[in-house]
């Protein structure tokens, strides 16, 4: 038997012509010619603090997918027992930042026809579909975190509306009881002074800021713990102030445009850690965020009777909020300069992401995952060199480039 005179082509040579469109091979490598058009490369992303630990830590029960990821629950015994750990624990979370995900979607609708039936058959097609963290552009500068976040804590005299630890929102404080005489009003031992502030619901332009009004954060920790109710609950949540989506949406909407993508997009934002609730261990606290008791308790008419007992035995606790802001006005006049925290404004934003979310939705990532910090350096870099090419640089197959994401129409024999 003869003997090959040449081995036979390795994985990478034999697909390469199937999946990348690739420059002809040759023994000696084409000259190195810098370009002078070459934008430099971006600016190292700030670091992210490392979350905060949160003891046995839930997510939170309910059909959405998104609820469940941005709300977290916990029936540690311990927090709903002791103030100084339950006011260390929302102290440490009104240092964490918001982590918006912004999520891009890209989808068609593929109708078939058969002749042998009289009702056409449609689905809807995934184009793209993949998930961008937001944080690094809601980062303050070090030293300058107190600047651009809030805690803000509800007063009993504020007028604020909110739960004050019963079943219906109040607009002042309930009153004094024999669990309450030993509550400290005002700033608390140990408290977080720079944080703390009695400040009135601004969102919805109800009360006014009012330091005095008691009780602060420790003080509202220890009605909590000193409650007697069995079935009880608090809440703190985290919101960002100054940000408008709908510019980003705009913007990158229009570059996915330049693709010929022709399908319907959708760019949505969420928050990933939007609320953390403290429960008292008491199996009704137990049964109702125990997942599969949820959904039995959705799915068949136990939700008709256990919904009206839990709102009734319930004492609720809503009266702590973190604010972070992504903008600040100065001065009163709608004319004014308008700063951000990080120095770019939504528009920046959209900008600084377009090359990212061309070039994923480009590749078809239909995981819905989110992008690593690699992957999103990986995808810069084959847009810029798509651009220097004349081209976009692929990485995938393609089954079909001209008119993406028509809505289409198949007939069947």
């Amino acid at each position: 038997m003869g003997q090959p005179s040449d081995p036979p082509p390795s994985y990478e040579q034999a697909t390469a012509s199937s999946s990348i469109a690739l420059p002809p091979t040759s023994s000696t490598p084409p000259p190195q010619t810098p370009s002078k058009q070459s934008s430099p490369p971006p600016p190292p992303p700030p670091l992210l603090p490392e979350e905060s630990p949160i003891p046995s830590a839930l997510p939170y029960p309910s059909l959405r997918a998104w609820t469940r990821a941005s709300n977290t629950v916990t029936l540690a015994p311990h927090l709903s027992q002791d103030a100084s750990s339950l006011h260390s624990l929302i102290s440490r979370q009104a240092h964490q930042p918001p982590r918006p995900h912004l999520i891009v979607r890209g989808e068609h609708v593929e109708h078939r026809t058969r002749p042998d039936r009289k009702e056409n058959e449609s689905r809807t097609v995934v184009d793209f579909d993949f998930t961008i963290d937001l944080t690094p552009y809601f980062l303050p500068g070090s030293g300058r975190e107190d600047e651009w976040r809030e805690l803000r804590v509800v007063g009993d005299a504020d007028g604020t509306k909110a739960f004050r630890g019963g079943r219906w929102r109040a607009r002042r404080g309930p009153r004094k009881r024999r669990w309450q005489r030993d509550c400290e009003y005002g700033a608390g031992e140990g408290e977080d002074v720079g944080l703390v502030a009695a400040v009135g619901d601004q969102e919805e332009g109800e009360g006014e800021g009012d330091t005095g009004s008691g009780p602060g954060l420790m003080g509202w920790c220890e009605r909590f713990c000193s409650d007697r109710a069995r079935v009880k609950s608090f809440r703190f949540d985290r919101s960002i102030v100054g940000f408008d989506a709908t510019v980003i949406r705009s913007a990158l909407t229009s570059h996915l445009r330049t693709l010929n993508y022709h399908g319907t997009v959708v760019i949505s934002t969420s928050l990933t850690n939007k609320s953390v609730t403290v429960y008292s261990p008491h199996w009704i606290n137990q049964l109702r965020n125990t997942g599969w008791v949820y959904y039995v308790c959705v799915l068949l008419p136990l939700w008709l009777m256990a919904w009206p007992i839990i709102w009734l035995l319930e004492r609720r606790y809503c009266v702590v909020s973190s604010v972070w802001f992504f903008a600040r006005s100065d001065g009163l006049q709608q004319q004014q300069q308008r700063t951000c925290v990080t120095g770019r404004d939504e528009a920046a934003v959209a900008q600084d992401l377009a090359p990212v979310v061309m070039q994923a939705a480009w590749e078809r990532r239909t995981d819905g995952r989110l992008l690593t910090e690699p992957e999103m350096r990986l995808l810069r870099e084959l847009q810029r060199e798509g651009r220097e090419r004349g081209g976009p640089m692929r990485v995938v197959q393609w089954d079909r480039i001209s008119r993406w994401g028509v809505s289409q129409t198949r007939v069947y024999d």
